[in-house]
């Protein structure tokens, strides 16, 4: 596909603990794809009934999906990649597929096999080595996915939208730490602000605000990986203040910006 491009790549070896339990329902920032092992894992999706992921196998969780999650084993482990791709100048992928939220062992090794491959990448002396595996990884990971999805009916027309709206998408994502107003958003196309809202939701999935913000939190997301005082990630990602990001960032993702720097590291 034309303009795909790995815009972010993290992966995460973390032993689960009883603490990682959530009782509300919440969205990431940034999709991900894990294994579990050494126990089963339980996952709602909002409006769903609860799900077993058992030893071995993972998941898919999409960032406009809400869940909560909890383990039934101590030391179960996620072997996990946080993934952001693009096409077209910004579109997320996964808009056009219906891939499907349980993974089946099969699935589960091909994760875990390159999650290993990410961290290998990670320790490579030269840079350009680095930033090659690391895309050549993302690439295996989207044609991973892709076979195991479905295309939406609505591709070919979410694909259309998408270009009457790269605009929109380029500004925010050249400004998206400063206050955009809906109005000015709407002014880059030739439509009328509310069929703008409806084209922008139809497209992203969230209303303008909304991607705004998650955009937002992917970014900080990224920040976090780094060494930079969370109070500088704050004030880099456009959030008033260091307490109001804290909040809204553990109301997204279910960790406090520093439980979610802790966890990526923990190994």
């Amino acid at each position: 596909m034309r303009s795909l491009r790995v815009e972010y790549l993290a992966p995460s070896n973390v032993i689960l603990r009883p603490c990682h339990e959530t009782r509300t329902f919440f969205r990431r920032a940034i999709p991900a794809i894990n294994q579990y092992t050494g126990g089963r894992v339980w996952f709602e999706n909002l409006g769903e009934p609860p799900r077993i992921v058992e030893d071995g196998c993972g998941v898919l969780i999409r960032s406009d999906f809400p869940y909560r999650s909890g383990i039934f084993n101590a030391a179960t482990r996620r072997r996990g990649i946080s993934f952001r791709l693009a096409i077209l100048g910004g579109m997320d992928p996964l808009l056009l597929l219906e891939p499907p939220f349980l993974l089946d062992r099969e699935a589960g090794g091909m994760i875990g096999t390159l999650n290993r491959e990410l961290f290998a990448a990670r320790a490579e002396d030269n840079f350009l080595a680095n930033a090659a595996r690391t895309a050549e990884t993302g690439l295996r990971l989207f044609v991973e996915i892709i076979r195991r999805s479905r295309l939406r009916p609505d591709a070919g027309l979410r694909l259309e939208l998408h270009e009457t709206l790269r605009p929109v998408f380029d500004l925010i994502h050249e400004n998206y730490n400063t206050n955009i107003p809906v109005k000015r958003l709407a002014r880059l196309t030739s439509l009328s602000e509310s069929r703008f809202f409806r084209v922008f939701r139809n497209v992203s999935g969230l209303s303008p605000n909304q991607y705004i913000l998650n955009y937002r939190l992917k970014k900080a997301e990224e920040m976090l990986l780094g060494d930079a005082y969370i109070y500088e990630i704050a004030e880099k990602t456009g959030f008033q203040d260091q307490y109001y990001f804290s909040r809204i960032f553990r109301k997204k993702t279910g960790m406090t910006p520093r439980q979610f720097r802790h966890n990526v590291f923990s190994l």
